[in-house]
């Protein structure tokens, strides 16, 4: 928060080509997985103990740190609080900050009294659904050797005893009792409907002072997204360290490998994410229509979407597992049955997130064009053509693209139900950054992993753009 709450009001005030840049930034660290990242942290400061400066300044240690922890998690998820921040200020009238100022209020009296409150939403929605997905991360703590996370240990819990452990049956109480609660906390911004839509957030340009302070704190954020990403490019090209902080020789065998070697699995998790991606697009279609309805079904839709925020994937896939028991069917899974059982999980868990993006859609950049193109006397086919087709389809785009893309990263429910199998790609690169002898082919696949997510991130952010640029301009 104490970076991206300011990022996101520079980036509300600077030129477009700087909000596109802060965009950028964050999709960097959003797109590499959090257990990527820990591997990657504890290949560099291998890196560093071995070299000739860890004799001066001494060795680090980061295996079993809660701190070091606390930091990976922030950096991957800062992106969230950044982009909801600046969708919350986009949504607020200009009128206000200008009447505001016109009446004497200074600049913080404007920010405190007008801007936070109205973006205060958009901001508990990112903090709560930060705080679910750190509360059921498994592969981050189990990297790192951190002991005394729930999720974890409730992993390990249905490995050992399976589904029917009392143990686990307690701490899959415990961690969806701590989740639930996160979700209530937050329960208004998950549940809220989205803001009407106002004139573009566009205050007055800011001082000089203001302004440098400003291009330091992009600086920063474009550090701490940049840097990571480096360090895993030169980790997977790197094939020999010998006491430097940069290796000595640079090759490509490890990602010639990873290509060659994982070609199958990569095809497989292609194909499963494909899958997850027409489920999660069928179902948060239907969720979407249903909840823009104002009768009970309408609100129990919207109840039930945003309940799934707070479901841990561990526990939902306990569940499964122990539903399967019930039925007769042997645990672990068979191949068939514990794919669809992941893809079913795995989509459940994203449909939340696209019944969102649909609703935003469908409510607002569908409806104020057409609104617009009726009253200058556009007809009705037109409209469906012109301004209906091409928001729906730039939407149904990202949807399916934001879905495939987060099921391929998911970590969590493919160890609870596939177990030790090197597929999805996801838990190939959790078996190997696990093992010291493949460590450099993981953070090979790591690499090539990130890169695929980012491309899909970005190619989510033009889909979304694409419907406001086909469409007028909201404050015209």
């Amino acid at each position: 928060s104490l970076v991206a709450i300011p990022a996101a009001f520079v980036a509300v005030r600077a030129r477009p080509w700087v909000r596109h840049l802060v965009q950028l930034f964050g999709v960097l660290p959003l797109a590499m997985p959090p257990f990527v990242s820990a591997g990657l942290l504890l290949h560099g400061v291998d890196v560093f103990n071995q070299s000739a400066l860890a004799h001066t300044t001494g060795s680090l240690r980061v295996q079993g740190s809660d701190f070091a922890l606390a930091m990976l998690l922030a950096l991957h998820y800062f992106p969230l609080i950044l982009f909801s921040v600046i969708h919350g200020l986009q949504r607020i009238d200009r009128s206000l900050e200008e009447s505001a100022r016109n009446l004497g209020a200074g600049r913080l009296q404007v920010h405190w009294r007008i801007l936070w409150p109205l973006t205060g939403p958009a901001y508990a929605f990112a903090a709560g659904l930060m705080m679910l997905r750190i509360l059921e991360d498994v592969g981050t703590p189990l990297i790192l050797g951190v002991d005394g996370m729930l999720a974890p240990l409730v992993l390990q819990w249905l490995g050992s005893g399976g589904p029917a452990d009392p143990l686990f049956g307690l701490g899959a109480a415990l961690l969806l009792v701590l989740s639930l609660t996160v979700a209530a906390l937050a329960w208004n911004a998950l549940l809220a409907p989205l803001p009407s839509p106002g004139g573009t957030f566009a205050p007055r340009p800011p001082p000089r002072h203001s302004e440098a302070s400003g291009w330091l704190l992009i600086t920063l954020v474009g550090a701490l997204a940049v840097a990571p990403f480096l360090w895993l490019v030169i980790a997977a090209i790197g094939s020999e360290w010998r006491g430097d902080l940069l290796p000595a020789v640079v090759s490509v065998n490890a990602l010639q490998t990873v290509a060659q070697d994982w070609l199958p699995m990569l095809a497989t998790t292609l194909r499963y994410a494909a899958g997850i991606a027409v489920f999660v697009l069928l179902v948060g279609t239907s969720a979407a229509v249903v909840s823009a309805r104002a009768d009970v079904l309408g609100r129990s839709t919207r109840f039930t979407v945003a309940a799934l925020f707070a479901v841990p994937g561990v526990v939902l896939a306990g569940a499964c597992l122990y539903t399967a028991g019930m039925l007769g069917i042997p645990v672990p899974l068979p191949a068939g049955i514990g794919w669809l059982t992941l893809a079913l999980v795995v989509g459940l868990k994203q449909v939340p997130l696209a019944h969102r993006l649909l609703q935003y859609r469908l409510q607002i950049h569908a409806v104020l064009p057409a609104d617009a193109a009726r009253s200058l006397g556009v007809r009705r086919p037109g409209i469906r053509r012109r301004f209906g087709l091409a928001a729906l389809s730039a939407t149904l785009g990202a949807v399916f693209v934001l879905a495939g893309g987060a099921a391929v990263a998911e970590l969590s429910v493919a160890l609870a139900l596939m177990g030790n199998t090197d597929a999805p790609v996801a838990l190939a690169v959790f078996h190997a950054l696990g093992t010291p002898s493949e460590v450099l082919h993981g953070l090979a696949a790591g690499m090539i992993l990130t890169v695929a997510l980012a491309l899909g991130l970005l190619l989510v952010l033009a889909l979304t753009n694409l419907g406001r640029v086909r469409a007028p301009r909201e404050a015209d």
